[in-house]
């Protein structure tokens, strides 16, 4: 092995970096050679994914580090926030040089992807950080996930707005297309939320991807164009007859709309 510090664009203290040896990292730091910010501030990226408080705390302190890392000023936020080290992302929001709030608020939408809640609340308590930014990405990632905690708390924020479409992917979508029922039960919720949104697209794709409790779901909203029920009852009933079949002797209107298709089919004949 090297034993020289700075070896291999100074390995060396990226490695201990990475394992949390804060002793060695110390040790390293005092080398006049030993660059903190080598390989694009690669020590303190590494230390912030791994969640190593101690060696971030240290890092920050050199004045050559940077933990912005990268033009938009979130890298080392967003590899904490990725991971779910609240204590990590903590210690970057005290520093002046990191912002929250770069890259389309990406440190919000990492955590909320991977359903790590205590960083969206402390996210969240920055006020340079928008919930709503990318048109409600944030949420719209929640819900792609499945993560329900994490979407009921950025439903508490009056920024957010769970009925914007502007993406085209409203969070109703999001949620039904990977069949998290429990997640669109708490859409539907809210009277913000229009799952017949851009032609009934939740419906749809739940329908495509064999979701069918949430097809059931959905078909019992009543604001569901019915105008959507002739193709999304044909594929639901291939994914999982039984199901639909349960829902529709439950519900007065389902029978309705499902026997008037059945009628008009009659009436066109084969084909």
């Amino acid at each position: 092995m090297n034993s020289d510090p700075v070896a291999d664009d100074n390995s060396a203290l990226q490695l201990a970096s990475r394992d949390g040896l804060w002793l060695v990292v110390d040790r390293l730091l005092q080398h006049p050679h030993v660059n903190p910010a080598a390989d694009d501030n690669a020590a303190i990226l590494l230390a912030s994914r791994a969640g190593h408080l101690p060696v971030v705390d240290r890092l920050l302190q050199h004045p050559r580090v940077d933990p912005s890392g990268d033009d938009f000023g979130s890298a080392a936020i967003c590899w904490a926030s990725r991971c779910g080290h609240v204590a990590v992302v903590d210690r970057l929001l005290q520093d002046p040089r990191v912002s929250p709030a770069g890259d389309g608020d990406s440190p919000l939408c990492w955590a909320s992807k991977g359903g790590h809640l205590d960083v969206v609340i402390r996210l969240l308590q920055d006020p340079r950080v928008d919930p709503a930014a990318g048109c409600n990405y944030a949420l719209r990632r929640a819900c792609g996930a499945g993560h329900l905690a994490v979407v009921d708390w950025l439903l508490q924020d009056p920024r957010v707005d769970p009925g914007d479409a502007g993406s085209g992917n409203p969070a109703i979508c999001c949620a039904s297309r990977c069949g998290h029922l429990s997640v669109v039960d708490r859409l539907l919720q809210d009277s913000r939320v229009d799952p017949s949104v851009n032609e009934n697209a939740a419906i749809r794709l739940a329908s495509s991807f064999g979701r069918p409790n949430v097809v059931v779901r959905l078909l019992a909203c009543r604001r569901v164009l019915l105008a959507a029920l002739p193709q999304v009852i044909s594929r639901a009933l291939v994914v999982d007859g039984d199901v639909l079949r349960t829902a529709l002797r439950r519900d007065s209107l389902l029978r309705r709309a499902h026997l008037a298709m059945a009628v008009a089919r009659r009436r066109r004949g084969p084909g």
